[in-house]
């Protein structure tokens, strides 16, 4: 038998024991200290990208680390910026390399292009959210993305292991089941609730349910987005920063599609001018 400390749920439940500290204390003391975090998570995301589409030369990894940083620090010395002026244009730039990735056949120039998209607009949105006035709605807002996230991963994990049934996407991720796909659902929804309960810095118990289950579907996209890429380049985990935990990438995969999508949702729509 494996010892206790070699079998996966123990490495992720240490793992997480030990990443959550520093980034609950950054997420709540804000300023100088998130901005820090979310720039050491920019290099981080960035280099592991590089590395898992191919691209490991000193030049391209700087280039795109500076690519990603710079525009992150301009946001971050803003006071007053709409989330979707900042992330539509990124996403842009995602579309475009797809396109040209397609039809002029530019696949290390398309790879890049969506890593460059990939990691910078997540960085931009935790930056606007964090930024949201009053009280402590920021903060409540992130760490509503948090929990959802969470929720999303526990549900689906102890579900799928114990419920099993259908697999969801057998070709990306073998191991999803559509159980687990409900119980990710399910439990993202039930822990924003639990957030909103503690915070109630914005909507009603009947959105923000709503939303709950929203973002645990599109954390679960999100999941199964990394896993596709990196089956298509043939690995298995995108780094390697805590045993059990993979790369950053691997641990945030569901959490990029939720800011993002939250941050557009918010400032389109105008909701963060109630809070």
């Amino acid at each position: 038998m494996a010892p206790w400390y070699r079998h996966n749920l123990a490495q992720r439940v240490f793992g997480a024991l030990l990443l959550l500290p520093p980034v609950i204390a950054a997420l709540w003391y804000s300023g100088v200290w998130y901005d820090s975090l979310l720039l050491l998570g920019g290099v981080m995301m960035i280099r592991e990208w590089c590395n898992l589409i191919g691209e490991r030369g000193r030049l391209v990894k700087g280039g795109m680390t500076g690519a990603i940083i710079m525009p992150l620090v301009i946001a971050q010395e803003m006071d007053v910026w709409r989330a979707e002026d900042a992330i539509l244009p990124v996403l842009l730039v995602l579309v475009i390399s797809i396109i040209m990735g397609k039809v002029a056949k530019m696949k290390s120039f398309m790879w890049l292009g969506i890593g460059f998209a990939y990691c910078l607009a997540p960085l931009l949105a935790l930056e606007w959210l964090r930024d949201q006035p009053l009280n402590n709605a920021g903060f409540a807002i992130v760490l509503w993305c948090f929990f959802v996230v969470w929720g999303n991963d526990i549900g689906g994990y102890f579900v799928g292991k114990n419920v099993g049934g259908p697999k969801l996407a057998p070709r990306i991720s073998p191991n999803k089941t559509w159980s687990g796909f409900i119980g990710g659902i399910f439990l993202a929804s039930a822990l924003g609730l639990a957030v909103w309960m503690a915070y109630q810095e914005i909507g009603t118990v009947i959105m923000v349910g709503l939303m709950g289950a929203l973002m645990g579907f599109v954390g679960q996209i999100g999941d199964l987005f990394e896993s596709g890429i990196k089956r298509h380049f043939g690995v298995k985990d995108s780094g390697s920063i805590i045993p059990g935990h993979g790369g950053i990438l691997d641990r945030i995969d569901g959490l990029i599609f939720v800011v993002v999508l939250t941050a557009l949702i918010m400032s389109i729509t105008g909701i963060e001018a109630a809070l």
